[in-house]
């Protein structure tokens, strides 16, 4: 029985020793007479996952802004485009004007067709087609006979070779129509 006393007694003394390296405290006095036992410290577990709920946020919040951006930028260089399309069928226009004009100008005899395409354009003008019309009125003035009306119509999507183009045109589509009056 000694053996198992002992034992005991060491073991206390062991568990004892063990709650004292682990910080516990060993209440004492005469409040603690019914519960004389060590007191410990809660655990605390360490705080995981909160690295993952920042990094989500991170990117849900790159993500929106990505999205953001790209659409910021088609929006530009949509815009960008159209203006250089609609710039390219002005300059398309009023070279079928001079076209036109030159044509009557002709020092022998005017030539003025009622209507005439020209579908091939050079350098960066070779989408658009020109459709060149010209229409004549008598005049009676001094030294003048004829007053003629120069219309040119520029399009990039010519119908049968023509423009205007199509009735129900796409995104896309870009039209430019300029007059000149003359007299000869």
């Amino acid at each position: 029985m000694k053996g198992a006393a002992a034992g005991a007694a060491t073991a206390a003394g062991l568990a004892s020793r063990r709650a004292t390296r682990r910080g516990a405290r060993r209440a004492t006095g005469p409040l603690c007479q019914p519960m004389c036992r060590p007191l410990r410290r809660p655990l605390r577990r360490p705080t995981r996952g909160m690295s993952s709920l920042l990094m989500l946020g991170i990117l849900v919040t790159l993500g929106a802004l990505s999205v953001h951006a790209v659409a910021l930028v088609t929006g530009v260089l949509g815009d960008d485009s159209r203006a250089l399309a609609l710039a390219r069928a002005s300059e398309a226009a009023a070279a079928g004007l001079e076209w036109g004009r030159e044509r009557v100008a002709r020092p022998a005899a005017a030539v003025c067709t009622a209507q005439q395409t020209l579908a091939t354009l050079p350098g960066a003008l070779r989408p658009y087609a020109v459709t060149v019309r010209c229409t004549t009125t008598a005049v009676a003035e001094a030294g003048l006979t004829a007053r003629y009306l120069i219309t040119a119509t520029a399009c990039n999507q010519p119908v049968a070779g023509a423009c205007p183009g199509p009735a129900n045109p796409g995104a896309d589509y870009v039209q430019r129509t300029v007059q000149f009056v003359t007299h000869r």
